[in-house]
Protein backbone atom coordinates (compact mmCIF):
# COMPACT_ATOMS: atom_id res chain seq x y z
CA UNK A 1 0.00 0.00 0.00
CA UNK A 2 1.46 3.50 -1.27
CA UNK A 3 1.35 6.10 1.03
CA UNK A 4 1.76 10.04 -0.24
CA UNK A 5 3.57 11.78 2.28
CA UNK A 6 3.24 15.53 1.19
CA UNK A 7 -0.32 14.89 0.61
CA UNK A 8 -3.38 15.02 2.56
CA UNK A 9 -5.00 11.40 4.45
CA UNK A 10 -6.59 9.43 1.82
CA UNK A 11 -10.22 8.44 2.96
CA UNK A 12 -9.29 5.15 1.63
CA UNK A 13 -6.48 4.70 3.95
CA UNK A 14 -8.71 4.74 7.41
CA UNK A 15 -11.23 2.86 5.66
CA UNK A 16 -8.56 -0.24 4.72
CA UNK A 17 -7.18 0.53 8.36
CA UNK A 18 -10.71 -0.29 9.67
CA UNK A 19 -11.42 -3.07 7.98
CA UNK A 20 -8.06 -4.79 8.48
CA UNK A 21 -8.50 -4.37 12.34
CA UNK A 22 -12.18 -5.34 12.00
CA UNK A 23 -11.27 -8.78 10.07
CA UNK A 24 -8.52 -9.32 12.79
CA UNK A 25 -6.26 -8.73 10.13
CA UNK A 26 -3.20 -7.87 12.55
CA UNK A 27 -0.41 -7.95 9.45
CA UNK A 28 -2.46 -5.89 7.56
CA UNK A 29 -4.06 -3.50 9.82
CA UNK A 30 0.22 -2.34 10.99
CA UNK A 31 0.56 -1.95 6.91
CA UNK A 32 -2.70 0.12 6.39
CA UNK A 33 -1.23 2.47 10.07
CA UNK A 34 2.04 2.52 8.27
CA UNK A 35 0.61 3.94 5.50
CA UNK A 36 -2.08 6.78 7.69
CA UNK A 37 1.48 7.44 10.21
CA UNK A 38 3.25 8.37 6.62
CA UNK A 39 0.47 10.41 5.11
CA UNK A 40 0.06 11.98 8.50
CA UNK A 41 2.87 11.57 11.12
CA UNK A 42 0.63 12.24 13.95
CA UNK A 43 -2.68 10.77 12.68
CA UNK A 44 -4.81 10.76 16.48
CA UNK A 45 -6.71 7.89 16.43
CA UNK A 46 -3.91 5.84 14.37
CA UNK A 47 -1.15 6.12 17.13
CA UNK A 48 -3.96 5.40 19.73
CA UNK A 49 -4.81 2.38 17.99
CA UNK A 50 -1.17 1.59 17.95
CA UNK A 51 -0.50 1.99 21.46
CA UNK A 52 -3.23 -0.33 22.37
CA UNK A 53 -1.87 -3.13 20.46
CA UNK A 54 1.57 -2.59 21.58
CA UNK A 55 0.52 -2.54 25.30
CA UNK A 56 -1.53 -5.90 24.22
CA UNK A 57 1.61 -7.86 22.93
CA UNK A 58 3.48 -6.86 26.17
CA UNK A 59 5.56 -4.06 24.10
CA UNK A 60 4.83 -1.27 26.99
CA UNK A 61 7.75 0.97 26.04
CA UNK A 62 6.14 1.01 21.96
CA UNK A 63 2.67 1.51 23.97
CA UNK A 64 3.86 4.58 25.51
CA UNK A 65 6.00 5.93 22.59
CA UNK A 66 2.79 5.96 19.91
CA UNK A 67 1.03 7.83 22.92
CA UNK A 68 3.82 10.59 23.45
CA UNK A 69 4.00 10.97 19.92
CA UNK A 70 0.21 12.03 19.29
CA UNK A 71 0.22 13.36 22.31
CA UNK A 72 2.94 16.16 20.88
CA UNK A 73 0.26 16.93 18.07
CA UNK A 74 -2.78 16.54 20.28
CA UNK A 75 -2.08 17.36 23.91
CA UNK A 76 -6.49 17.48 24.92
CA UNK A 77 -6.85 13.94 23.34
CA UNK A 78 -8.51 11.36 25.95
CA UNK A 79 -7.86 8.53 23.61
CA UNK A 80 -4.19 9.29 24.18
CA UNK A 81 -4.13 10.17 27.63
CA UNK A 82 -5.91 6.96 28.30
CA UNK A 83 -3.29 5.18 26.23
CA UNK A 84 -0.45 6.62 27.94
CA UNK A 85 -1.82 5.98 31.41
CA UNK A 86 -3.03 2.30 30.54
CA UNK A 87 0.45 1.42 29.11
CA UNK A 88 1.95 2.99 31.93
CA UNK A 89 -0.35 1.24 34.54
CA UNK A 90 0.92 -1.82 32.52
CA UNK A 91 4.45 -1.54 33.43
CA UNK A 92 4.28 -0.46 36.75
CA UNK A 93 4.15 3.17 37.01
CA UNK A 94 1.09 3.95 38.98
CA UNK A 95 2.30 7.30 39.60
CA UNK A 96 2.76 8.45 35.93
CA UNK A 97 -0.33 6.37 35.05
CA UNK A 98 -2.44 8.81 38.05
CA UNK A 99 -1.46 11.97 35.95
CA UNK A 100 -2.21 10.61 32.40
CA UNK A 101 -5.54 9.29 33.69
CA UNK A 102 -6.62 12.52 35.17
CA UNK A 103 -5.12 14.54 32.18
CA UNK A 104 -7.97 13.16 30.15
CA UNK A 105 -10.41 16.17 29.57
CA UNK A 106 -14.14 15.99 31.36
CA UNK A 107 -15.91 16.34 27.69
CA UNK A 108 -13.35 13.53 26.09
CA UNK A 109 -15.49 10.43 25.61
CA UNK A 110 -12.88 8.59 27.43
CA UNK A 111 -13.23 10.03 30.58
CA UNK A 112 -15.64 7.57 31.87
CA UNK A 113 -12.73 4.83 31.48
CA UNK A 114 -10.23 6.98 32.64
CA UNK A 115 -11.94 7.11 35.67
CA UNK A 116 -12.25 3.81 35.94
CA UNK A 117 -8.52 3.22 34.88
CA UNK A 118 -7.85 5.58 37.67
CA UNK A 119 -9.30 4.45 40.05
CA UNK A 120 -8.10 0.99 39.72
CA UNK A 121 -4.41 2.79 40.16
CA UNK A 122 -5.81 3.82 43.08
CA UNK A 123 -6.40 0.77 44.55
CA UNK A 124 -3.02 -0.69 43.22
CA UNK A 125 -1.24 2.24 45.12
CA UNK A 126 -3.43 1.50 48.40
CA UNK A 127 -5.56 4.92 48.46
CA UNK A 128 -8.81 2.17 48.33
CA UNK A 129 -10.89 4.88 50.16
CA UNK A 130 -10.33 6.76 47.05
CA UNK A 131 -10.62 4.51 44.33
CA UNK A 132 -13.79 3.86 45.91
CA UNK A 133 -15.07 7.22 45.21
CA UNK A 134 -13.66 7.63 41.81
CA UNK A 135 -15.27 5.07 40.32
CA UNK A 136 -18.27 5.50 42.49
CA UNK A 137 -18.13 9.16 40.31
CA UNK A 138 -17.00 7.45 37.19
CA UNK A 139 -20.32 5.26 36.77
CA UNK A 140 -22.79 8.18 37.67
CA UNK A 141 -21.55 10.28 35.08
Amino acid sequence: MAANASGPLAPELLAQLRAAIGRGDDADALRCADAVLASEPAHEATLAWLSARARQHGALDEAQRHARTGLAAHPRSGALHLQLGAAQAAAGDLESADASFRAVPAQASTHVFAQLWLGDVQARRGLRAQSLRTRAHALAE
